[in-house]
Order: structure tokens, then C-alpha cells, then sequence
């Protein structure tokens, strides 16, 4: 036999219960399992009660726990960038604040034959950007 769902117990059920009140003389050896069956069945009718109540509530707290999340990320965005004014973005007490200083990469040194450093220079032989070339103009008559 498929398992009931809860629609299809509550009907049967009330109609049980209803029944078995109204029979209660004729079935008076079923009147322990009766009292049982309607403490039971007026059980379950108050948890399905109780559970459509926490389902409304948990939706309306689900709505007011993304408002206070938007407003909480739009405050630490806010404070985050207030501290990072206050000490600098440079600044290693960043770190305490749960922020990144901005740390630049290091430079690369260039080493000369000699071993020492050698220094980067523009020369002429190293332009800085390349010629700009116009189109030509077509002369089509």
C-alpha cells in the first residue's frame, strides 16, 4: 500500500475519528486505540499548524536577514575604504582591519657583465612608440 501523504490522512482521519465517536457504544473494545488515534491525529493537525507558522516566519526573517546583509556590505565596503583613507593604502596597520596594503612588485634589477647594476636609459636606438603611418590617399578617376 503507497505511504498516505498529508492531505489524504487528514481527510481519513476526520472522518475516523468522527465516526468512531459517534460508534464509541458499538466499539467500546476499540476505546483505548480511539483515544489514542485522536491524541495522535489532534497532534499532528497542531505540528502541521506550527509548521506553516515557522514557514511564514522563516520567509520573512529569509527577507529581512538579505536586507540587513546588503546593508552591512554596503557599510564594510564603506568603512573599509574610510580606513584605508585614514591610514594610507601603503600602510601595514591595514592588516589589523582584515585589509591588503598595496604591496608593488618589486623591481627587477638588471646585472651588468661586470656584476654590478646596470642602469635603464632611453636611447635613440629605443624609441618610446612606434611612427604613427597615414593611409595614402587613392587618386581613383
Amino acid at each position: 500500500m503507497p505511504e498516505q501523504t498529508f492531505g489524504e490522512f487528514l481527510k481519513k482521519g476526520e472522518v475516523m475519528k468522527q465516526s468512531l465517536a459517534v460508534h464509541a457504544e458499538e466499539l467500546a473494545h476499540l476505546e483505548k486505540h480511539r483515544l489514542k488515534f485522536d491524541t495522535t491525529y489532534d497532534r499532528v493537525k497542531n505540528l502541521l499548524a506550527q509548521q506553516a507558522d515557522l514557514t511564514a516566519k522563516k520567509q520573512e526573517i529569509s527577507k529581512e536577514l538579505g536586507v540587513l546583509l546588503t546593508d552591512g556590505r554596503q557599510l564594510l565596503s564603506f568603512l573599509s575604504v574610510a580606513v584605508k583613507e585614514h591610514f594610507g593604502k601603503r600602510a601595514e596597520k591595514l592588516v589589523a582591519f582584515g585589509l591588503q596594503p598595496f604591496r608593488s612588485r618589486p623591481r627587477v634589477k638588471v646585472i651588468g657583465l661586470d656584476g654590478k647594476p646596470v642602469k635603464r636609459r632611453l636611447t635613440e636606438e629605443q624609441p618610446t612608440a612606434p611612427p604613427i603611418q597615414e593611409p595614402a590617399e587613392s587618386t581613383d578617376e
